[in-house]
């Protein structure tokens, strides 16, 4: 487990949408662990902590398995 997942979804066209709290130490290994389930088919965007967004907001298509 990587971090916490604050809040998930799947949009209608199949991508799952996700904010995750990760810890800076496990930051890197948590995207090359999603590069390599999605075959790199991973957008991530990181969000502004300062505004009280915290996490990553991660989209993926047809990946099925939960981050938890």
């Amino acid at each position: 487990m990587y971090g916490r997942v604050l809040n998930e979804t799947w949009a209608s066209d199949g991508c799952y949408v996700g904010t995750v709290e990760v810890p800076a130490g496990l930051y890197l290994d948590f995207i090359e662990d999603l590069n390599k389930k999605t075959h790199g088919g991973v957008e991530i965007t990181l969000l502004d902590q300062k505004n009280g967004k915290y996490g990553e907001e991660v989209t993926y298509k047809k990946l099925h398995t939960k981050l938890r």
